[in-house]
């Protein structure tokens, strides 16, 4: 039944807030209502839902979502702030302060949306390419031998040839062989040590480390 609007002359006006509307429920403007006989005064009027931005995603809880390489995706929050974003794996996709999301190269990386309240939500971005490696090989092949104090840059093919890669690189044993970020591996005390090449996408290569004494 449709409310009726009286004039606020012998009544006693309490005013009905606004309700912010959001991208889920529709909002109010401002009325307000007589406090003695409650009756309306000024009706609220329906707000309708925000609308999302382009390239927007809407995250109410931790989720999933596939975007093309080079592509962007706008984290947009619903009636909640971020504190702060955070990629797990800056390789695969960024995010600015303000909630973009850049897909980079393929693999999944996780988004992690601090909320003011202290609560997070995960959005874990798996982000495609025709170009993604799809194997990774030493060229130097599965072993090699050192001398103390010696280097050895160490190259990786890959299949395709031309596929889009980032590197991390990790030594199983410091003490014996450190690897740079780089790959240049430098032999530190005798013993044996497995360095391991890691794509932005989850394919790996190792290669055995021999160091000798001089």
């Amino acid at each position: 039944m449709k409310q009726e609007v009286i004039p606020a002359t012998g009544h006693t006006p309490v005013t009905d807030k606004a309700v912010a509307a959001t991208y889920t429920k529709t909002g109010l403007t401002e009325g307000s209502h007589c406090s003695v006989c409650d009756k309306v005064i000024t009706a609220q009027k329906v707000v309708k839902k925000l609308a999302l931005p382009k390239d927007g995603y809407l995250l109410t809880k931790s989720a999933t979502k596939t975007v093309k390489a080079g592509k962007k995706l706008q984290i947009v929050l619903d009636g909640v702030q971020a504190k702060s974003y955070m990629s797990g794996n800056k390789a695969v996709a960024t995010v600015s302060r303000k909630g973009l999301v850049t897909a980079k190269l393929a693999g999944k990386a996780k988004i992690t949306v601090t909320l003011k309240t202290g609560k997070k939500l995960v959005l874990t971005v798996n982000v495609t390419d025709t170009k993604a490696p799809k194997t990774v090989k030493f060229t130097q092949g599965k072993k090699a031998t050192l001398n103390v104090g010696k280097t050895l840059a160490l190259k990786v093919k890959l299949t395709p040839a031309k596929a889009k890669y980032a590197l991390t690189w990790t030594s199983s044993n410091n003490k014996v062989a450190t690897v740079s970020k780089k790959g240049v591996v430098k032999a530190k005390k005798a013993g044996t040590a497995t360095i391991t090449a890691t794509t932005q996408n989850g394919k790996k290569a190792t290669i055995k480390i021999t160091v000798k004494k001089k």
